[in-house]
């Protein structure tokens, strides 16, 4: 039914999730479903409907399963042809037998959270309100309900944590998953939001989503977004301290092709990230409210007891915790180095994961409506986590995905075409979105992800490199995702990966306290042909406006700039559930920007709106309609996030809500010629 490849560049066995597309009428259930190896033998695989087609069939399917060590390096090219790593989704035979794995065991108290396998167990307390699970193997504990998370503020304090929630969110054979939320409160009662996100395997595998979130507006005076807002919260550290039970020792490898290097236990030692490590590691991209880099050094350094033994520019950690010179538990830190700066710091009491290390030496400032998010991965079964920062990808038999009609004119595909051809280029090593990265920095915990809008340098004359922020406009998200699933080519998938998750935290105005049609919404671009300066990726930065100036000034989320079809597939190829709310937010957005609040004020308020342009057009001697909405690329924003909500969850209203929308626009028995579709910036 579809058929794919794993290409699996570490060689060792981890868990994959990917989504898989089906054809409409296939299946009307996921335990319909099974993935099979070469030789036809079904694997361990759980399954999660994710979209359905509206005769209710399944389309889209989220599955899990973990991959099979390779032994042969040629088994690495995706070139070659190798049984071992080809798969297929099919439908699955009466007689097939589900293979035989330690599935979970799970047991949901109304005082705790117990999941086991074989002699693996993790128990998280409710009553206690636990940041951090316990997590035991043959009965001894390996990490205590003792870690926890330590935020610091500005002035060193640490800030209350409270309001722990304890949410299971999914139970399966293979995985369960599950939330901690709580609030960060610092001593003039500011407050963050604490999110961690739980996600563990059967394979003794732990991974957890680190985000942190300031649910308050940006006070933006004068419609600009620079950093140093009254509404930002500053700090000067984020921890995640891990205790653990008789440690005699710790060992770390700051890259995956270095030596181990033992730490005893007695010892205090620091990995620390500064900066990117690459040519312009102190970029003025890095700018903080004061127009200063604060960035340390070049690239990372290990020291143990204060005394440096080793630098390198740009870390990819794997630390193992020993117990009676046994591994009692290893930990890494996907994208260490790309979301600068972090740290590892180990001490006789705990192990200290630096997801905003107090090593930078200055304050953070998390931004009104802004949040950051970062993964930890820990295993208590396999001392080898090199997979974490070169992990295994899904290349999709292309055929196979366009026969499900998932994707609308993919049948007109051809890479031969010189438009394709053209999109390749995205792809080059050497001029590539990726490798343009490097000319402003395009790293750190802020930027990995965003795109270098470097078109909007035409202007620009100085040596100095010039920077602008794409910020998702015209949804390279959806274009990364589209052509990943029609070329199988798995640096498509990459690069939509990184742009979603900037995009989740830093482009969306995470907020419910600002003017309903700025809630939620997405930041613009930043200024054409104007550096982004201290406004970061919020548009408008006051030092691109003179201090006389008389003319319009600054703004905020627009209609113009509302982009969820990349969202919503990025959604169905992973099950990241934070890119359908996303959707479901972007489209209620949108909906106060063009209906209001439905109070009487807003209504009077578009009304005159709409009226004043016609009065307008009538004055210039223009013919006008008395349509509801404009004929503009906003409106077709607003369908296309309603048609996005509808496609996840097939609610009729959305589609009754399009029609009223269209038939609101244009109609039959307009004369084309005075509808002035040649003015194309406004029709």
């Amino acid at each position: 039914m579809l058929r794919f490849n794993i290409q699996n560049p570490s060689s060792t066995a981890q868990p994959l999730t990917i989504g898989f597309p089906v054809a409409e009428s296939m299946v009307n259930e996921s335990d319909q479903l099974s993935i099979v190896d070469a030789n036809g033998a079904p694997i361990a695989v759980d399954f999660d409907v994710l979209s359905r087609w509206p005769d209710n069939s399944v389309r889209w399917v989220l599955s899990t399963f973990a991959t099979r060590k390779q032994n042969n390096p040629e088994h690495n090219n995706p070139d070659h042809n190798n049984p071992e790593t080809e798969y297929s989704l099919t439908i699955r035979a009466d007689d097939s037998k589900t293979p035989d794995v330690p599935a979970l065991t799970i047991d949901e108290q109304p005082t705790h959270l117990h999941v086991s396998h074989g002699d693996c167990s993790l128990r998280i307390s409710k009553n206690e309100q636990s940041l951090f699970p316990e997590l035991t193997r043959n009965g001894v504990d390996i990490l205590t309900p003792a870690s926890t998370v330590m935020c610091l503020d500005s002035e060193g304090r640490p800030f209350e944590l409270t309001n722990q929630c304890l949410n299971i969110t999914k139970k399966q054979r293979l995985y369960c998953e599950f939330t901690v939320e709580s609030t960060l409160k610092n001593a003039t009662d500011q407050i963050v939001h604490l999110n961690l996100r739980y996600k563990y395997l059967y394979s003794g595998i732990l991974e957890v989503d680190i985000e942190i979130h300031n649910p308050s507006r940006a006070q933006h005076s004068r419609g600009l977004w620079d950093l140093g807002d009254p509404h930002s919260v500053l700090f000067t550290s984020l921890n995640l301290n891990l205790v653990s039970t008789a440690q005699d020792a710790c060992e770390i490898q700051c890259e995956t092709t270095s030596e181990w290097t033992t730490l005893p236990a007695e010892s205090n030692a620091l990995l620390f990230q500064a900066s990117s490590g690459g040519e312009r590691w102190d970029c003025y991209n890095h700018c903080d409210s004061e127009g200063k880099v604060r960035n340390r050094f070049k690239g990372y350094q290990l020291s143990i007891n204060d005394k440096e033994i080793h630098t390198g520019l740009r870390a990819e950690p794997t630390v193992r915790m020993l117990r009676q010179q046994q591994i009692s538990y290893t930990l890494a830190m996907p994208e260490f180095w790309q979301n600068f700066p972090a740290s590892i710091e180990h001490t006789p009491d705990a192990l200290s994961l630096g997801i905003f290390p107090q090593a930078h030496g200055t304050p953070y400032e998390l931004q009104g409506g802004e949040k950051k998010t970062k993964k930890i991965v820990l295993s208590i079964v396999d001392d080898n986590l090199e997979w974490t920062h070169r992990p295994a990808t899904i290349q999709m038999n292309s055929d196979d995905v366009i026969s499900t009609d998932i994707l609308r004119y993919a049948r007109n595909h051809s890479s031969q075409t010189p438009y394709d051809k053209l999109l390749h280029h995205t792809l080059c090593e050497k001029n590539g979105i990726k490798a343009k990265r490097e000319i402003i920095d395009e790293f750190g915990w802020r930027n990995y992800g965003e795109i270098y809008a470097d078109h909007e340098a035409l202007y620009h004359e100085s040596e100095e490199p010039f920077i602008s922020h794409y910020n998702n406009q015209y949804d390279p998200i959806h274009g990364f995702a589209r052509q990943y699933l029609l070329t199988g080519d798995s640096r498509w998938f990459t690069l939509m990966h990184d742009l979603a998750r900037h995009v989740l935290d830093i482009d969306i105005y995470h907020t419910d306290e600002d003017r309903a049609e700025y809630n939620n919404g997405l930041f613009w671009h930043t200024d054409h042909y104007l550096e982004a300066h201290t406004a970061s990726h919020r548009t408008y930065s006051q030092h691109n406006y003179a201090k006389d100036w008389q003319g319009p000034m600054g703004g905020g989320p627009g209609s113009e700039h509302c982009y969820t079809s990349g969202l919503a597939l990025y959604y169905c190829l992973t099950g990241d559930q934070r890119a359908k709310s996303a959707v479901i937010k972007l489209q209620q957005w949108i909906t106060f920007f063009y209906e209001g609040n439905g109070s009487l004020l807003d209504f009077f308020f578009l009304l005159v709106k709409r009226d004043s342009k016609n009065l307008l057009g009538i004055l210039r001697g223009k013919k006008t309609y008395r349509y509801l909405y404009p004929f503009d690329r906003g409106v077709g924003n607003y369908l296309r996030a309603l048609l996005d909500c509808y496609e996840l969850d097939y609610e009729k209203s959305y589609i009754d809500r399009v029609e009223k929308i269209i038939t609101s626009t244009f109609g039959p028995n307009d004369n084309i010629a005075d509808r002035d579709l040649e003015n194309i910036e406004e029709n």
